[in-house]
């Protein structure tokens, strides 16, 4: 696989890295073979495009930020908890110390389209099977969103326009938990229910029961002021889309 990636690479002009290993989410102690797995690609593209001043966007995880309260722009410090995402990026922006034009891209939990985003995808199908859709506790927490669409336009801003060692949040819009929750439940036509983080982790497993329960809304000012990104889609797309009444 790295020597294909290499290879590919060195006929880029520059390398949008978008994957991620999601199957930790089956069990748990795969998480950390995932965070080793896209460390070895990313090491891969920088090998290649040492001293070359080519862009290497790396796909990052607001998530690695934990739970905050209140808007987090990219000074929030990272937590030492280990195993993290948080390692990617320092591999990452260390390309930029080897003439590699390096950026990490943070994007929200929820990325979407017409028929949502992954994780509340996942949240829709166990609703289907519990008969009721759940948010965790008093549901208050909250999380960012953005348009799969608005999210491409920035990784194409962010290739033509990125410094060095940049880290950019990509965010546009919110729900909380129960706005989520409503929507789905709306969509199906089946109510709501609220659950313990317990029962949370006996539905989703432990670390995607915590991840769906984080506060964490991203101020995306600066992709804005350097990028000059502007998404085109409005705050409110997500809870539409999930809904089935956004067009």
């Amino acid at each position: 696989m790295l020597d294909v990636i290499r290879e590919e690479a060195s006929k880029a002009d520059g390398v949008a890295h978008l994957g991620f290993k999601h199957d930790f989410f089956r069990d748990n102690s795969l998480y950390g073979n995932a965070i080793e797995t896209d460390c070895k690609v990313i090491s891969a593209v920088v090998e290649v495009f040492k001293g070359t001043n080519k862009p290497l966007i790396m796909s990052g995880s607001a998530g690695t930020l934990g739970s905050v309260e209140g808007e987090v722009d990219e000074s929030c410090p990272v937590p030492a908890f280990r195993p993290s995402r948080a390692t990617c990026e320092e591999v990452a922006l260390e390309g930029g110390k080897a003439g590699v034009r390096t950026a990490v891209m943070r994007l929200p939990l929820h990325v979407f389209d017409s028929n949502g985003s992954m994780f509340q995808q996942i949240q829709e199908r166990k609703a289907k099977q519990e008969g009721a859709a759940s948010y965790i506790g008093e549901g208050n927490y909250q999380q960012s969103s953005v348009h799969v669409e608005d999210a491409a336009a920035a990784y194409v801003l962010a290739l033509q326009h990125t410094g060095c060692g940049d880290t950019f949040h990509i965010g546009h819009g919110k729900a909380s938990g129960r706005e989520l929750v409503a929507a789905i439940a709306a969509k199906l036509d089946i109510s709501t229910a609220s659950v313990s983080m317990e029962k949370a982790a006996e539905l989703y497993g432990p670390l995607l029961a915590k991840r769906l329960s984080t506060t964490m809304v991203v101020n995306s000012s600066k992709a804005r002021r350097q990028l000059h990104w502007e998404p085109k889609h409005p705050a409110d797309a997500f809870l539409k889309c999930v809904a089935g009444t956004y067009s």
